[in-house]
């Protein structure tokens, strides 16, 4: 989870780097508008879907991860015949889960950010 933390933050500082750049105006001349309309646009409208693709991806093996764990856990638990005592997984699944949910929503949002300024440079 440590590790897709913090490539998010990269990844969206690098979006909204992209995003101030296009927005206050730094493809003024041609070479550059032709650079962004060719290259970056489109580049960072297909890494935000893998992103997507990513979390998704990423959601599912924390579900099939913690539905082992809670197989491990009632299974130790039948073998010591301790049913009095409650185990819980040392993993917040939730938490996790509701991270992912979040970062999936921000990605969309860049998403669609980047389609519409790829409409807007497209139209020009």
């Amino acid at each position: 989870m440590q590790l897709l933390v913090a490539w998010y933050t990269f990844f969206i500082g690098a979006n909204l780097f992209a995003l101030g750049w296009f927005y206050t105006g730094g493809i003024d001349n041609t070479r550059s508008i032709l650079l962004f309309r060719a290259a970056i646009c489109p580049l960072f409208v297909l890494v935000n879907i893998l992103g997507i693709v990513l979390c998704t991806a990423a959601s599912k093996i924390f579900r099939k991860g913690h539905r082992r764990v809670v197989e491990i856990i009632e299974w130790i638990s039948s073998q010591q015949n301790r049913s009095e005592i409650e185990m819980k997984s040392p993993v917040p699944v939730e938490v996790y889960l509701k991270a992912i949910a979040l970062i999936r929503i921000s990605l969309l949002g860049s998403l669609l950010a980047w389609i519409v300024f790829f409409v807007i440079i497209n139209v020009n």
